[in-house]
């Protein structure tokens, strides 16, 4: 028997930072995909898995935004194999000079490339977002190649899961959210990497830092980049490097104010598509 799904219409204005903000949110709501078009996001969901207490809750989280973001529609779609049809939409994708990011439905056999297998169970974290390609790129450039790392807001687990492929030992895969935790270790056992990446759920202090990290990933929004900093500018050692991405391109200026006052510099910058990622290290 086929199941029944629901699409769930979502009046967003397409701004960016509101957008991302908004996705975040939506994690909660166990989607199994979302799509962004024009000045709406599509939310895929069970029939059997909403009700009205869902409904009541979708939109009371979405009255915390303005006016302008709300509930559209909800209806029933025609009877498909909509998880057939949302693997047949996430194709491998290449990712700087050496890294392919495929689901496992896939078959990629590649000796010259690091072949990440990442399952989609939302449109985030997969390698199609700009900050996740920008990270990925920004972590195969640095000489770093040893040592250990953290990486704060795994989501996916894809940047740990990178980090160990490209020889780092000891990797720390941190998000306070329990989807993300189940779906970094589902992913960090598909790539064959358990057995140097720790994926914990909580956040920094819910950790025991016997000594400092070599690498720190950051791929968060820029309120939480700002508030965490202080905290991961005493966890780096002294010849290492944090990369730093999830926000925008106009919102430089408030993480280079960041940034000098937790008395780090800035060792490069690259922008895709108004997002910015940034390499950073102690003065």
């Amino acid at each position: 028997m086929t199941d029944t799904y629901l699409e769930i219409t979502i009046f967003s204005p397409p701004d960016e930072t509101l957008r991302e903000t908004i996705s975040a949110e939506l994690y909660d709501f166990n989607f199994l995909g979302i799509k962004e078009e024009a000045d709406f996001l599509f939310c895929y969901v069970n029939k059997n898995d909403w009700n009205e207490n869902k409904i009541n809750e979708l939109t009371k989280t979405l009255s915390d935004y303005s006016d302008l973001v709300q509930l559209h529609e909800i209806k029933e779609l025609a009877t498909v194999n909509w998880n057939e049809n949302w693997e047949k939409s996430i194709q491998p994708m290449k990712v700087g000079k050496n890294f392919i990011i495929t689901p496992s439905w896939h078959n990629v056999d590649s000796k010259n490339e690091i072949v990440i297998t990442i399952d989609p169970k939302m449109s985030f974290g997969t390698g199609y977002h700009e900050t996740t390609r920008l990270m990925l790129t920004h972590l195969e450039s640095t000489k770093l190649k040893i040592g250990n790392v953290l990486d704060v807001g795994t989501g996916t687990g894809i940047l740990a899961i990178a980090a160990s492929k490209l020889g780092f030992k000891s990797i720390i895969a941190l998000d306070i959210d329990e989807w993300s935790y189940v779906n970094a270790k589902e992913n960090v056992e598909k790539n064959d990497c358990s057995n140097n990446i720790l994926v914990h759920k909580g956040d920094l202090n819910s950790l025991v830092h016997n000594n400092n990290y070599d690498l720190i990933l950051c791929n968060i929004f820029r309120i939480t980049i700002i508030e965490l900093l202080p905290t991961l500018s005493t966890l780096l050692n002294s010849n290492g490097k944090i990369i730093l991405s999830g926000f925008l391109e106009n919102e430089h200026s408030f993480i280079k104010e960041a940034i000098n006052n937790c008395n780090l510099i800035i060792d490069s910058q690259t922008v895709d598509n108004s997002w910015e990622c940034l390499t950073v290290s102690k003065k």
